[in-house]
């Protein structure tokens, strides 16, 4: 990768609520702040982990503004603005570059299935024709198991070659650790992140940006340590634990498990509360993954 990340350890921000479903802007919040006082140097908000398909979009603006407006930096900030209709899409990927945040994420449309690539391209290409912003930093968000709707190679092709500048880089949250390397292969200048810190170290090796991640809520310390010692003789240490970690969340449901631990971790039963349709993980799951955590 030529260009430097706006960030290498990213945490998927998990969104607390209310018990009246509201966002809790306090608790939110407090969370940014301890995450990027614990190592992230990047925060992801309303993305898969943010429950952001529950949120409306005044909902998205009026939380991101409170983040602003207590100092949370900005240019800290990726936003993840995709939904199915094209114009809410743009309307929140303008108000984000607007505030001065680092980018935005952007699922493809997600409701049609088995899309036409053709398709796929027409929503990427009239999203920034209609932003009509050179402030525009489009992350291309390709998490295939939630959307059913894969953005190839071929698409992340036509998009860096056909708006360089803009297309900044690509989160891959399929799994597929070959799918990975063929990115960071093919765009050495776009900022290809995991959407998992297991092997974290590999993706930094050859060229990646680093993280986000929705286990970052959990361990954002041991990723930075992480990073800080990519090539230094505990680096094979670090990664080990952090993969550990992270291991401990596979088969759950994500975001339960995310708020399970953060309930945990903060003392605070209120990050238990999730919106419909997600319920909390059950009481025997729960305790598993606490102590395959230590907590």
């Amino acid at each position: 990768m030529r260009q430097t990340p706006f960030a290498r350890v990213v945490a998927a921000v998990a969104t607390p609520f209310a018990a009246d479903d509201s966002i809790d802007l306090a608790r939110l919040l407090a969370h940014c702040r301890w995450l990027l006082a614990e190592g992230c140097d990047g925060l992801l908000l309303f993305g898969s982990t943010g429950e952001a398909t529950s949120l409306t979009i005044e909902e998205r603006r009026h939380a991101l503004l409170h983040l602003i407006e207590h100092d949370i930096a900005a240019a800290r900030l990726l936003i993840g603005t995709g939904c199915c209709a094209l114009d809410d899409t743009v309307a929140l990927s303008r108000h984000a570059i607007r505030h001065g945040c680092a980018g935005v994420l952007v699922l493809p449309p997600f409701f049609f299935k088995n899309l036409e690539q053709d398709g796929i391209l027409r929503y990427f290409h009239q999203l920034i024709d209609r932003v009509a912003d050179p402030g525009l930093a489009l992350y291309l968000y390709h998490f295939p198991q939630a959307s059913m709707v894969p953005i190839s190679v071929a698409v992340t092709r036509d998009l860096a070659h056909r708006f360089p500048g803009v297309v900044k880089g690509y989160k891959d949250s399929a799994g597929d650790w070959t799918h990975t390397e063929t990115l960071l292969a093919e765009f050495p200048d776009l900022e290809i992140y995991s959407s998992t810190e297991a092997r974290l170290g590999d993706v930094l090796r050859l060229g990646g940006a680093g993280c986000v991640s929705a286990t970052a809520n959990v361990q954002p310390r041991a990723i930075r340590q992480l990073v800080e010692a990519v090539g230094k003789p505990d680096q094979a240490d670090l990664q080990r634990r952090v993969a550990a970690c992270r291991t401990a969340f596979q088969g759950l449901p994500v975001v339960p498990a995310v708020k399970a631990a953060l309930a945990r971790l903060h003392d605070d039963p209120a990050w238990l509360h999730l919106r419909a349709p997600l319920s909390p993980l059950d009481p025997d799951r729960q305790a598993h993954l606490l102590a395959a955590i230590g907590l």
